[in-house]
């Protein structure tokens, strides 16, 4: 077991912890661990978690009450309280996880599953769907008229979340994020001479390229039968609260996910007692011809939607295999309201330096305001892939971040 035995820290992770020290060491618990004697880990050094590997086994031995009702949710209340925090032993004991249908259309000939519908989950999906009334790979890969298609198209499905996406408990005048006849109305906004701005929205103060890996982890898997998997798992942000939970029943970081809400009463995801903030984790999985064919996630808040897309097109449309997919340039447009707090709106399109120089002129011309973002791959997408007819398997991962296939 890695917390129990052990791991050596990567040059990623080493990284992660130097940028966000000012914030991390804020807390003497998060300082013991992380910071041992006043110094970040370094790459190579090697970290042992006993607290967590505790947890773990208690988890193990006593199932969903020794998190909710047991041990562990003890730890969680007793650690916040001592730092002034207000949860309590009930709303962790009174939390009921829900499932909902899969969002589920379809992209040439392929079968899309996605989260569900109060998640943001929807954005690659409805991107998609606007996307496949065009001939994209007639276009040409990474020309400047496919890359401004594709980020209008995402523009139109992060305005679609603005105006939709909350709490299922808290319903709000929803359409059919996914539906067909949605993204043809959505398409005949897209103009192939300039970009779209929508209505009301000035830029605000947000801009550049920005994105944390840290904390979110995405896990494809596949067995024998070919069977598929597809999960994310997060704290959000960079280390979730930087409050690191110790002793018995600790051994984690704690989540800030409140941030995801929004404090305009008009907004569906407007912050409420006992509501869930909307979130986009977005694991996927694809089918052709009714067999498991892809897996595929990351991390990267609002990057995740434009980079898993990026992945899709290269992989479908222009018929990359997995690893080369996840190698190609990335374009991440901010032109539309954060997801996090304060929700600024930006209005640049950062386009990654190995995208020729006429390119990003042209974007300009058209009316992006082009920057330049240095990160390799398509954030940091991983995805195993199945040949359909021969049931050959392929995994690949992007090179941004941490990142590792493994196969028996």
């Amino acid at each position: 077991m890695l917390a129990s035995e052990g791991y050596a820290v990567s040059p990623y992770l080493a990284g992660l912890l130097e940028s966000n020290r000012d914030a991390l060491t804020k807390w003497p618990s998060t300082r013991k661990v992380w910071f041992p004697e006043g110094r970040p880990l370094q790459s190579g050094d090697w970290l042992v978690q006993p607290d967590l590997a505790e947890t773990l086994r208690l988890i193990g031995a006593g199932g969903r009450d020794a998190f909710y009702r047991g041990p562990v949710a003890r730890r969680i209340v007793e650690f916040l309280r001592a730092h002034g925090g207000i949860l309590e032993e009930d709303d962790l004991a009174d939390y009921q996880a829900r499932e909902s249908e899969a969002l589920h259309p379809t992209y040439r000939g392929y079968e899309i599953y996605d989260g569900a519908p109060h998640s943001f989950d929807h954005i690659t999906l409805e991107a998609l769907n606007i996307l496949e009334g065009f001939n994209l790979r007639a276009m040409g890969d990474h020309s400047a008229r496919y890359l401004h298609y594709v980020m209008e198209a995402m523009k139109q499905a992060f305005a679609d979340r603005d105006a939709a996406v909350d709490d299922p408990d808290y319903p709000a005048n929803m359409p059919r994020l996914v539906s067909k006849e949605l993204a043809a109305r959505r398409r005949a906004v897209i103009r192939p001479d300039r970009v779209w701005i929508p209505a009301g929205v000035r830029p605000a103060a947000r801009s550049g390229f920005a994105s944390s890996y840290a904390l979110t982890a995405f896990v494809a898997a596949a067995d024998e039968a070919r069977n598929l998997v597809s999960i994310t798992s997060s704290v959000s942000g960079a280390f979730g609260n930087m409050m690191y939970v110790d002793g018995r029943g600790g051994g984690f970081f704690l989540n800030n996910w409140s941030p995801l809400f929004q404090l305009d009463p008009k907004s569906a995801n407007v912050i409420a007692p006992r509501k869930v903030p909307r979130t986009g984790w977005s694991p996927m999985l694809a089918l052709k011809d009714g067999k498991p064919a892809l897996a595929f996630g990351t991390p990267g808040g609002d990057t995740i939607p434009q980079t898993q897309l990026q992945f899709v097109l290269n992989y479908i449309d222009f018929g990359m295999n997995v690893q080369e997919a996840l190698e190609q340039p990335a374009v991440i447009t901010s032109a539309f309201r954060a997801y996090r707090y304060p929700n600024a709106v930006g209005k640049e399109l950062a386009v990654s330096t190995r995208i020729p120089d006429d390119v990003q002129e042209e974007l300009r011309r058209l009316g992006h305001t082009v920057t330049a973002h240095a990160a390799l791959g398509v954030g940091s997408v991983k995805a195993i892939a199945v040949d359909v007819r021969r049931g050959i398997l392929m995994g690949g991962a992007a090179p941004e971040a941490d990142a590792y296939v493994l196969g028996r």
